[in-house]
């Protein structure tokens, strides 16, 4: 890693009455120093002050390089008169049409910078540049003027330091820098440390020195423009969250974790991260140095997400932008699915996998005319997703059209109006009887409809919620084959639940009896006990990363220690509401205790990170060995 100097060379302040030019000699002083440097050149100043391994010196055939040489060969005790008369010799034929100098007669100014270089530096690297550009007075030797800008990036190595000095020569010399430096860093590790200004015009008689200021922050103000845009246009927060960091460290990590479910396509997790950054940017006071130009920004962006009202919604947004910003794959995803997640919401299902399962079968096996409509649809989205899912190099495909794919798909699914269930389930009856070579796909449709009854019976009964978390309490936990039931009824629905049915007859059956059972026959304290305690197993081994069965059960035991569960306040709570639950399994179920259920289950699905820190591991395997030794 070197430290290198890139710094223009000008032509100096020409005094009529002498042949000698030079630049005046000012004090130039550094913010925190407490005595300024003298010297003509701020290349020099910036040399001591920097300990730089090497300069790459940049100017015309007529900037001051005699003088320059002058300079740095006096300090390290070898100037040679000749060779600065003749280099001064072809810098006064030089002109703006013709050029006498080359960069190859410079070679002993190289030479004594570095040898400066390591007189105030020993571990000095060395390879400084003299480097020569055309004046620039039209396009032609603008491009010139790049290409040699762009051929100093073949001088600095991965991970250098750079620092610019812009104090001198052409105007035009700091743009080609900042292109330069903007190109470099998609190719080299580079870290810019500083862009130095020395105000030797403006404030010197004011204040009796010229300041040397640092203007890189108008470089890391391009970071934050670039960082916006990426951002906005593509979702790619991972730069604006970088430099976020330090200002505002929550928004930060929020359009970290935005920018990873956009790029995987984590559309649940994305959505939740949206809400929460829309709550964190509402809270947020339009301060910090940068974050207060950009945080209306980031209001548009979110809001462009947060206000669908539906599932559905945010996937029909989220094809939107995906098609809007080039990004064909994810759009097209987003698309194909929204199609499942529309009819999950029209019959009132949580888009869980096994739900959206069933809605795609119901697509492919009714003749309703609407589901056609939806099936024609599908299967031509479904092809574009299959091609760009699976990179099928075989063959070509389908041609796409996304605008008017996202403009189909919306404007048919938005009112659509499809058979209820009870219809949906005499049509296929009715198939399955005519049709008896189709009759196992389509008993194991009917089969897959009549377990979402029976989850949406059990909601109905146990007055929980109708989302994710309570299908999932309900299917895995509450109508495990393996729960103990007080109840009868609950006992033969959770049998036909798991049961694999394969003819219609019994199918017909099964439907009749849940139809005919009564909520109340349902409700089974003795089953929702053991189904909360084995759900709290499963979360709170989860929490602790244990898989070991013996070890799990630990956890079933710290429900009702009250001791234990006092250190944290969610346990607490669990702790209290799980008591109501297990004093009264074998009692009538209440509105007590079904209200108790669901304060449990919403609890567990809290951030549960800080149990772990109030109650560590082997502080529960501890309390659980001495309660069992006092107890056997």
């Amino acid at each position: 890693m070197a430290k290198v100097l890139i710094a223009p060379l000008g032509v100096g302040v020409i005094d009529k009455n002498s042949p000698k030019r030079e630049y005046r000699q000012a004090n130039y002083k550094f913010e925190g120093d407490k005595e300024p440097i003298s010297s003509p050149f701020i290349i020099s100043v910036l040399t001591k002050k920097l300990k730089v391994d090497k300069v790459i010196v940049v100017g015309t055939s007529k900037s001051m390089w005699e003088e320059l040489y002058e300079y740095y060969a006096k300090e390290v005790d070898e100037f040679d008169e000749d060779y600065k008369i003749k280099i001064k010799e072809k810098i006064d034929k030089s002109n703006c049409k013709n050029h006498e100098l080359s960069e190859e007669e410079l070679k002993k100014v190289e030479e004594v910078i570095d040898k400066y270089l390591k007189k105030i530096n020993p571990n000095a690297t060395g390879g400084s540049k003299c480097k020569i550009i055309k004046y620039g007075i039209n396009k032609d030797e603008i491009w010139e003027n790049f290409d040699i800008f762009m051929g100093i990036i073949e001088e600095i190595n991965n991970g250098d330091e750079i620092y610019l000095d812009i104090t001198h020569s052409f105007r035009s010399i700091p743009l080609f820098m900042y292109i330069m430096l903007e190109f470099i860093k998609y190719f080299k590790n580079v870290k810019l440390k500083g862009i130095y200004y020395g105000m030797v015009d403006t404030v010197i008689g004011e204040l009796g020195y010229a300041p040397v200021v640092d203007l890189s922050p108008i470089f890391e103000i391009s970071e934050w423009i670039k960082g916006m845009y990426e951002f906005t246009t593509y979702g790619n927060g991972y730069l604006i969250s970088k430099l976020l960091e330090k200002e505002n460290k929550e928004i930060s990590e929020k359009l970290q974790k935005i920018s990873k479910y956009i790029d995987a396509n984590y559309l649940k997790e994305l959505r939740e991260e949206i809400e929460e950054l829309k709550s964190l940017l509402n809270g947020c006071p339009d301060n910090g140095r940068f974050l207060k130009y950009f945080i209306s920004e980031l209001h548009k962006f979110v809001n462009k997400f947060s206000d669908s009202k539906s599932d559905f919604e945010f996937l029909i947004s989220m094809a939107k932008w995906n098609f809007d910003n080039k990004k064909y794959s994810s759009g097209y995803l987003c698309l194909t699915d929204s199609i499942f997640w529309r009819l999950c919401e029209f019959y009132n299902l949580p888009p869980i996998y096994k739900n959206r399962e069933v809605m795609k079968g119901m697509i492919y096996c009714l003749k309703d005319s609407s589901y056609k409509n939806i099936k024609d649809i599908h299967q031509k989205l479904r092809d574009i997703r299959n091609k760009i899912a699976h990179a099928d190099v075989s063959k070509k495909g389908s041609e796409f059209n996304p605008k008017e794919d996202l403009k189909m798909v919306t404007n048919l699914l938005r009112n659509i109006e499809l058979p209820n269930f009870d219809e949906i389930i005499e049509e296929l009856k009715s198939e399955i009887k005519n049709n008896p070579e189709n009759s196992e796909k389509l008993i194991k449709l009917l089969k897959d409809i009549l377990n979402i009854q029976i989850i949406n019976k059990i909601i109905k009964a146990y007055n929980f919620e109708n989302n994710e978390i309570y299908w999932n309490f309900i299917s895995k936990y509450l109508l495990n084959r393996n729960n103990k039931c007080n109840s009868e009824k609950l006992k033969e629905i959770i049998d036909i639940f798991h049961k694999r049915i394969n003819n219609i007859e019994e199918l017909e059956e099964s439907f009749n009896l849940l139809k005919n059972v009564k909520d109340e026959e349902l409700l089974d304290g003795l089953a929702l006990q053991n189904a909360v305690s084995h759900y709290a197993k499963f979360k709170l081994s989860k929490l602790y990363g244990i898989e070991n069965r013996e070890n799990a059960d630990i956890f079933r035991w710290i429900l009702l220690n009250r001791k234990l569960c006092s250190k944290n306040l969610i346990l607490q709570e669990i702790n209290k509401n799980y008591f109501k639950i297990y004093s009264n399994r074998f009692n009538q179920v209440s509105d007590d205790v079904l209200s108790a259920s669901k304060n449990i289950i919403e609890e567990l699905n809290k951030d549960l990170l800080k149990i772990v820190e109030e109650i560590p591991l082997n502080i529960i395997k501890i309390e659980y060995k001495r309660y069992y030794s006092n107890n056997w």
